[in-house]
């Protein structure tokens, strides 16, 4: 299930392609949770991190991954935190047995049944991969997917708006689909959370500490898009208001394709 990781070879691959920062946040938040957003005509693609701290072959990936909030482009990151890495000595406090089903089924729609940590999706297909003479060295494909789709025009528009509750946001996410026969698309919306740290005192990484950015809290859908209803997302007292940021994103249940994606933090001054 564990591989290593190549952090080096990742970065060389955006280094021309993704330029500095879309993704920062304030220090405070002044006007939290008022969110009026929508996408443009350019295709943003959703890549999905899949890592777990009881892992010692993820910090290098969660190290990559956290670079992409410090470049602009039409990359929209998500770090799921998995759960069966937590019988080996550590419990990831991140991790969530939906993040693992939701890993296991992109992979099963692939045509696979073997998950491994780290694992990176770009708009629902596996750009790493094994060697085959088993070193276990991930070789991306990162940068080659991110021109391929940014050259291909959105399969939909977003329009994102949200509003603070007692006890987090009410969000509405409107979809305006390019080809109206995508009868099997489907909507989301993900909380992350940036500039987390863990100090992990069992496990593979014993005695490290650790970084996450881009971390998924919390992840709800599928939503209905021909009707839109507004969502009520509960948010944690934990979870530090100045670094959430709120992502809408299609994607069709059976290809795995992301339509397009947006990003908007909740922290506005």
């Amino acid at each position: 299930m564990d591989t290593g990781f190549s952090a080096a070879r990742l970065a060389g691959c955006v280094t021309a392609l993704l330029f500095a920062s879309a993704f920062a946040h304030a220090a405070e938040c002044v006007n939290f949770g008022v969110i009026d957003a929508q996408s443009g005509n350019v295709a943003n693609a959703i890549a999905e991190l899949y890592t777990a701290e009881g892992c010692d072959s993820c910090p290098p990936a969660d190290k990559w991954f956290s670079s992409l909030g410090d470049r602009k482009g039409n990359v929209v990151p998500l770090a799921f935190h998995v759960d069966y890495w937590d019988g080996g000595g550590w419990k990831d406090r991140f991790a969530k047995p939906a993040f693992t089903r939701r890993q296991q089924e992109s992979v099963v729609r692939l045509g696979s049944r073997t998950v491994v940590t780290p694992q990176l999706f770009m708009n629902g297909k596996n750009i790493s991969f094994i060697d085959d003479d088993k070193r276990g060295s991930i070789h991306s494909r990162f940068g080659r997917r991110v021109v391929e789709i940014a050259s291909q025009p959105p399969g939909a528009r977003l329009k994102l708006t949200a509003v603070p509750t007692a006890n987090g946001m009410e969000a509405t996410l409107s979809v305006t689909l390019a080809d109206v026969t995508s009868g099997s698309a489907r909507a989301w919306l993900a909380v992350t959370e940036n500039k987390l740290v863990s100090r992990v005192t069992a496990g593979e990484n014993r005695g490290v500490t650790l970084y996450h950015d881009h971390v998924v809290r919390d992840l709800v859908g599928p939503l209905d898009i021909i009707t839109p209803t507004p969502q009520k997302i509960a948010l944690d007292q934990e979870w530090k208001r100045q670094d959430l940021s709120l992502v809408a994103f299609v994607q069709d249940r059976l290809t795995g394709d992301v339509l397009q994606a947006l990003s908007a933090g909740m922290c506005a001054n």
